[in-house]
């Protein structure tokens, strides 16, 4: 997706700006994205179109340019987080999760790539997704009640309401702040470092230490040396307990992830 923006912003900028991007057509995503009609939901161009438009028409409609001066204001302080963490609550595709997923992981992305002030990295919030709950279900940083019908619903990956998803989430996001607190990493970074090691090594079928992971790139820092276990293995009670395609990350109908 990012090579084809950069692709587009060389041949026509124009077509990027807030005020195109606006007005932007199912043809435009098709042609952009190079994705046909009636693909699945997730990357139908008729629905792109609509959220793109809907986004940069919020955008359009607020303070947006202030609001985003602030916060790469190198001398900017924490107050400057919780104003962006509103703005971005307000945008349609970020106004349906709680616990502000998308909007959590865009302020970490701009952090880990130095454009805000490292002085509020602690004030920046976890992104809490399907990689990394699974992740902290299977290493045992969260355990649900065994006998409960979320444990059930986990285990054969079955879709769980918006309150059992939510009450999940939350005490995955829980554990990731005592982790911070514990470590003194900064959440960006953890929270970067784990979802790449559960998205690559500690994937939902086929995790590296029941099979053998071919990393590459980011994903190849994750592979032990030949013979040792998972970085993880002291502590992983889905490997201790040979349950690791027990443990699988939830399954929910809404738009969180």
């Amino acid at each position: 997706m990012l090579a084809r923006l950069v692709k587009q912003v060389t041949a026509s900028p124009d077509e990027l700006l807030p005020s195109a991007l606006a007005s932007w057509a199912e043809g435009t995503v098709a042609e952009v994205f190079a994705i046909s009609p009636r693909q699945r939901r997730k990357e139908d161009p008729a629905r792109l179109a609509e959220i793109i438009r809907a986004n940069f028409s919020h955008y359009l409609s607020v303070p947006s340019e202030r609001v985003i001066a602030r916060l790469l204001d190198p001398r900017a302080g924490k107050d400057v987080i919780l104003a962006t963490s509103e703005w971005l609550r307000s945008f349609p595709a970020f106004a349906g999760d709680p616990l502000q997923k998308k909007s959590a992981l865009f302020l970490q992305r701009l952090y880990l790539q130095r454009y805000i002030a490292p002085e509020i990295a602690p004030e920046i919030p976890f992104a809490i997704d399907r990689h990394i709950v699974r992740l902290a279900l299977r290493v045992g940083w969260v355990r649900p009640d065994p006998d409960s019908a979320l444990s059930g619903k986990i285990r054969n990956r079955a879709h769980m309401s918006r309150d059992e998803d939510l009450a999940l989430r939350s005490a995955v996001l829980t554990a990731m702040q005592m982790l911070v607190d514990a470590t003194e990493i900064q959440a960006p970074v953890i929270n970067f470092v784990l979802w790449q090691f559960a998205r690559s090594y500690c994937a939902r079928y086929k995790p590296g230490c029941i099979s053998e992971p071919r990393l590459l790139g980011r994903g190849a820092e994750f592979i032990p040396p030949s013979g040792e276990p998972c970085l993880l293995a002291a502590v992983c009670l889905a490997l201790r307990d040979q349950a690791q395609l027990v443990t699988l990350d939830p399954v929910h109908r809404g738009g969180f992830y």
